[in-house]
């Protein structure tokens, strides 16, 4: 910016005073003479507490009148009577722009930098909004591949009361990304960072990329910034030269829960989770996910994931899931998911995938079904169904965030097929064709699937965070749907103080209110309200409906050791009122490496 205020002290040759120091402060009145608008006069100050001030504001006064063009404004003379001064100025022609021709300059560039027709022409001569115009053009220029760009005025003329002149921008050499050079003990891949951070060889220069570098590398959870990046610049190359560290990002949590059976029986229900997360383990930034969950004691649910960024160097990365559920005996869930993620930044994205889920009775009731003569609410099927996903993720820090925010949805849509089951084709009853229950269905229905997640922080003071969330889903079927299709709510993951996965459920939303009392970094005591709406849709559920809640309290505290967390939650329902006797107690422990 020096070259800015070089060029228009030259145009415009403003004054400067010097002044003494008084060894004491007085009110002094200033009274101005020969002032050709009297609302000036009302715009300062008439007083000023000793010479300093004074002089202070007289200078401000006259910077003032050149920025509105008067750009020979003067201070002639300055009567000092004890505490009165009386300030004789001059203040000359106002001066406005003729012309300041830009033919030079492409109309592509002007535009990008809010140049629009005839830059000032008519205006007030203000250094101002010259330094305006040469910054916002010099800031196009570097963020097109020219860093060392320079904007200078050349050919002035005075006409009268008119000032005209050429504005020349010189480009210089176009440069060129030229990659990474990293050092430090973080093991990371060169190929995987230029693309993160959008600096790949062979790219324009753009100084946005530059100044965005340090927020782009907080987002990355496993490594840190260990000094401000440097760019070294070799010939028409541009080369980002990080000093980085290895982070403990990688994960293992275990979380224990404990349930009251029933108010007859005082035993209690233990349920666990485990749960690994693991960071760049290759070096190329990909992340591999493990989740087993016990919710009771024929419940098991795993969850597999991996992740791999930038595909071949560029822009794409894959995503796959695999799931595996098993519902006490009555049915087993498999389900896979293949995406492609497009990366707009690390922490945003959008991923299209291909999804199939499996759904196989693990036992059916033959005394029911040959009572009633009709199918169970659960049958076999199968669904391949295809998706659009987002995601976008804008945390100050991951594990205990105080601002941020995180938002995901995907919506897909596919096709269910009912796969008749031999055991109840092979049932026998002298009223009932069981071979003939399946031709009243539509084998084929279409599905369509939307979620959504959204979580908010705020900072309420220096040692409290509030948290907002929301979690959505919604099932269509423009058939019947069946109860092992329903969405499953319920725990210390959703909707807190109820068994895990207890409410079925073709459409919810559960809202939270958290508070936080920040006590450490990675450590906070928490109140909690979870307040839910569902419906049951399905052949069992006939649209029921309800507005469950719960409410509790926790801590998590971090220590040499690991993260441990204690919660306590208590859920009501409208047909059960809380009672804090069934409380459910979660404890957990986290350890990072």
């Amino acid at each position: 910016m020096n070259r800015y205020y070089f060029t228009v002290i030259l145009l415009f040759g403003y004054l400067s005073f010097m002044a003494t120091t008084l060894s004491c402060q007085q009110e002094i009145e200033i009274w101005w003479v020969e002032v050709d608008e009297e609302d000036w006069r009302d715009k300062f100050p008439e007083k000023a507490m000793g010479e300093a001030e004074s002089l202070q504001l007289i200078r401000d006064w006259l910077n003032e009148r050149r920025q509105e063009g008067y750009l020979a404004a003067s201070a002639d003379a300055i009567h000092r009577n004890d505490s009165i001064w009386k300030v004789y100025y001059f203040l000359g022609p106002r001066y406005r722009w003729a012309r300041l021709n830009t033919d030079g300059i492409s109309e592509r560039w002007k535009s990008s930098a809010g140049l629009r027709g005839e830059v000032l022409q008519g205006d007030a001569v203000s250094s101002e909004d010259l330094v305006t115009v040469f910054s916002s053009l010099v800031t196009v220029a570097e963020n097109r591949g020219y860093p060392f760009a320079s904007i200078r005025l050349d050919s002035i003329e005075i006409l009268g009361e008119g000032i005209r002149a050429n504005l020349i921008l010189d480009r210089g050499p176009l440069i060129f990304f030229d990659g990474v050079d990293i050092q430090g003990d973080a093991n990371i891949a060169d190929y995987y960072l230029a693309s993160f951070l959008d600096v790949k060889p062979g790219s324009p220069f753009d100084m946005r990329k530059v100044r965005a570098l340090k927020n782009r590398l907080e987002e990355i959870p496993f490594i840190e910034l260990l000094s401000d990046p440097t760019i070294r610049f070799i010939e028409d190359r541009a080369i980002i030269q990080l000093e980085l560290g290895r982070v403990n990002a990688s994960r293992l949590d275990f979380v224990l829960g404990f349930l009251p059976r029933d108010e007859l029986d005082r035993k209690l229900i233990i349920t666990g989770n485990i749960t690994g997360e693991f960071y760049n383990q290759l070096g190329l930034g990909e992340r591999i996910f493990i989740d087993f969950e016990r919710l009771r004691p024929q419940t098991q649910e795993l969850e597999l994931a991996f992740t791999y960024p930038y595909l071949l160097d560029m822009p794409f990365g894959l995503d796959t899931r695999a799931e595996f559920s098993r519902q006490d005996s009555l049915f087993l869930d498999l389900s896979f998911h293949l995406g492609i993620e497009y990366l707009f930044t690390g922490t945003s994205s959008v991923r299209l995938f291909l999804d199939n889920r499996r759904s196989r009775l693990l036992s059916i009731d033959e005394g029911s079904i040959k009572t009633s003569g009709m199918l169970p609410d659960r049958l076999d099927f199968s669904r391949t169904g295809l998706g659009l996903a987002y995601r976008l993720t804008r945390l100050d820090f991951a594990l205990n965030p105080t601002t941020g925010w995180t938002f995901q949805t995907d919506v897909s849509i596919g096709q269910r097929t009912i796969e008749k089951n031999d055991r109840i084709l092979d049932l026998s009853d002298e009223e009932v064709d069981f071979s003939q229950l399946y031709d009243d269905l539509s084998l084929k229905t279409t599905v369509i699937n939307f979620r959504l997640s959204v979580n908010r922080f705020f900072r309420l003071a220096n040692l409290m965070t509030l948290r907002l969330g929301l979690k959505s889903a919604h099932i269509y079927n423009n058939e019947e749907i069946l109860t092992n299709e329903l969405y499953r709510i319920g725990g210390n993951r959703l909707l807190r103080g109820f068994d895990e996965e207890s409410i079925f459920a073709s459409t919810y939303a559960v809202s939270t209110l958290e508070f936080r009392l920040l006590t450490g970094r990675r450590s906070y005591v928490f109140a909690f309200w979870d307040a839910a709406y569902f419906e049951n849709n399905s052949i069992a559920g006939q649209g029921f409906s309800d507005w469950p809640m719960g409410f509790g309290a926790g801590i998590t505290f971090d220590t040499a050791a690991g993260i441990f967390s204690l919660s306590a939650a208590v859920g009501r329902q409208s047909n059960n009122p809380a009672d804090f006797r069934r409380a459910k107690i979660h404890f957990g422990y986290l350890s990072l490496f």
